[in-house]
């Protein structure tokens, strides 16, 4: 803050006096307050580390052009580039990475401690933003069971226990304030936005619609404007299209290999260019629209649709400040099909530093650079696949979630008797590991079980652990009366594990793997979800109003980013937000 202060003196002394006030006045200037953004536009790339910004970046747009600015580089290099940003949770999935960028809250705040969990209250698996209170909107496929996890559920923040930034704006600003959120995924949308948004819409895959709930609209109906977006069926255009390489094939001489052998086939998609976006089918149904969003037509559909809204919810229009908030998930479908040493990732980069571009000369016409601030960022990095890993000579390779599940029923049974001793049962047609309470890499105990045979839960946790810790690409386990008595090593991996335990929601068990190991359920394309630098290290670029153009080396965190944000818009920062406040200040020259 700048204080000056001044008295009445002689004139015998005034020129001096007068210097010092000259002086401080100079100085006051340099440290006004900055102006207020007309619309924050903050966009989330699903599965993007932040070495692709330099591995690819000569195959960027400028930053700037005879036709305006660029897409990466114009962030890069017009705006603050923060080189060693991480995520600094765990697991490194789409829910809590998401829920991460807008709040500032770790998982042990937020309560989004994975995508999915074990609900000891419903019984069984549940999704990060499913809400059986809740009916979705725009679409006729609609079932809810709050008993059975085999539905497709009503969707809401409910399970978000802190605000978001668009939150705090709804506070500060009142209704005057404009908050929306789109992605493919419902669980990126809904995260980002928050609680009070004015819409939040993601895609339909057995429809090809956006859609919504009636969390946020509450009558039941979408906008009228959005239902004609939707009647004019854009996505059923790209039937039929062909994903082509889209840079000259030179360009991926930088791969290891040129031709990707460990890639996924899902969807007659096929692994090598160009990849045809039919689905096998004649005619576009549920398979053609989950193959549309794999591929980077589904980013070119999202651009298409924010555009829309920010013409048609007028946002960016008046001194009030507006949020948009948007994630991209063809990025990380196509990460997990082909793997970040594909040349579809490459080409799926590129493609998205040219969609940004166009975007950004959109918001200059249509609000001005100069009135907004940019974000782009991401929820998680990826690893490579453990099979090229091995080829390279790298220390790689897969563990199976089952089978580290059937040692600790195995172990529980044979020292503490017959019984469920893991919570839940599997359904008709699904997996054991994916029905009980064996969730992602952790393990929820039956607790009541445990209660009513006098059994300490202590005892069961450690009976897992040494159960499951020899596992070959297990590097450590910890349970949950390690972690609340805090019996944790002061490790990057311990403090995330410390930050992300929600004493409520959190399992009992929880695992993690050696470094480039992964489940086995991703022998071909790619996963994430370690606490190792190529899922944690992800972009962050800050460009628009009173923004300086600097690269920052020093580490900092996608905490950071709410606070920051919340100090730019003047609001009180979001309710869990634990991170600090980063210096973009122009200096004055």
């Amino acid at each position: 803050m700048c204080i000056f202060h001044t008295r009445r003196v002689s004139r015998t002394r005034a020129w001096p006096r007068f210097a010092a006030v000259l002086v401080a006045l100079i100085f006051l200037a340099g440290c006004k307050s900055h102006a207020t953004p007309r619309l924050l536009v903050v966009i989330s790339i699903d599965q993007f580390r932040a070495d692709y910004l330099r591995r690819f970046e000569d195959l960027f747009l400028p930053a700037r052009s005879l036709s305006g600015s660029g897409g990466f580089r114009y962030l890069m290099e017009q705006g603050a580039y923060f080189e060693d940003a991480h995520q600094d949770h765990l697991p490194l999935y789409t829910a809590p990475g998401h829920s991460v960028i807008l709040t500032g809250a770790s998982p042990y705040k937020s309560g989004i401690v994975g995508n999915d969990w074990y609900d000891r209250k419903l019984g069984r698996r549940r999704y990060a933003v499913e809400d059986c209170t809740k009916k979705l909107v725009g679409t006729p496929w609609q079932t809810c069971d709050s008993k059975d996890s085999r539905f497709n559920p009503g969707i809401s923040p409910a399970a978000l226990r802190v605000s978001t930034l668009g939150d705090q704006m709804k506070l500060h600003y009142g209704r005057r304030a404009k908050v929306w959120g789109l992605a493919l995924k419902d669980r990126a949308a809904v995260l980002m936005a928050g609680h009070t948004a004015d819409g939040v819409i993601w895609f339909d895959d057995n429809t090809g619609f956006w859609i919504s709930s009636t969390a946020y609209f509450p009558e039941d109906r979408l906008p009228d404007w959005l239902s004609k977006w939707n009647a004019k069926r854009t996505v059923d255009s790209y039937f039929g299209k062909k994903w082509e390489l889209s840079v000259p094939p030179a360009s991926l001489d930088r791969l290891w290999k040129t031709v990707f052998d460990h890639a996924n086939s899902k969807l007659s998609l096929g692994t090598r260019f160009p990849h045809h976006i039919t689905a096998g089918l004649v005619e576009p149904d549920k398979n053609f629209y989950t193959a549309f969003t794999i591929s980077p037509f589904g980013n070119e559909y999202v651009f298409q649709t924010a555009r829309e809204i920010i013409e048609q919810e007028s946002l960016g229009k008046d001194g009030v400040p507006d949020l948009l908030t948007m994630s991209l998930s063809s990025n990380d479908h196509a990460g997990h099909q082909y793997g970040p040493d594909s040349p579809e990732v490459l080409d799926v980069t590129v493609r998205t530093d040219r969609l940004l571009a166009e975007f950004f000369r959109f918001l200059d016409s249509r609000v001005g650079l100069s009135n907004v601030i940019i974000v782009v960022t991401a929820d998680h990095g990826v690893s490579s696949n453990s099979k090229l890993l091995r080829e390279m000579g790298m220390p790689a390779g897969i563990y199976s979630t089952e089978s580290i599940c059937n040692s600790a029923r195995e172990a529980l049974q044979r020292q503490l008797g017959p019984g469920e001793w893991i919570y839940g049962k599997a359904g008709a047609g699904e997996s054991k590991n994916l029905a009980n309470g064996c969730v992602e890499e952790t393990i929820y105990l039956n607790r009541e079980l445990l209660s009513r045979r006098n059994i300490p839960a202590e005892r069961a946790e450690q009976i897992v652990r040494e159960a499951i810790e020899e596992t070959p690409g297990i590097y450590t386990v910890f349970t949950r009366s390690q972690i609340l008595k805090g019996q944790v090593p002061r490790t990057n991996i311990g403090e995330r594990i410390l930050r992300s335990y929600h004493p409520s929601v959190s399992a009992d068990v929880i695992y993690l793997g050696e470094s480039f190991w992964t489940p086995s359920e991703y022998t071909l394309g790619a996963t994430h979800g370690s606490a190792y630098n190529y899922d944690t290290t992800v972009p962050l670029l800050i460009a628009g109003q009173g923004v300086e153009a600097r690269i920052h080396t020093e580490r900092v965190s996608i905490m950071d980013l709410a606070p920051t944000l919340a100090s730019r818009l003047h609001t009180l920062q979001p309710s869990g937000a634990d991170g600090k406040i980063l210096d973009l200040n122009k200096r004055e020259p």
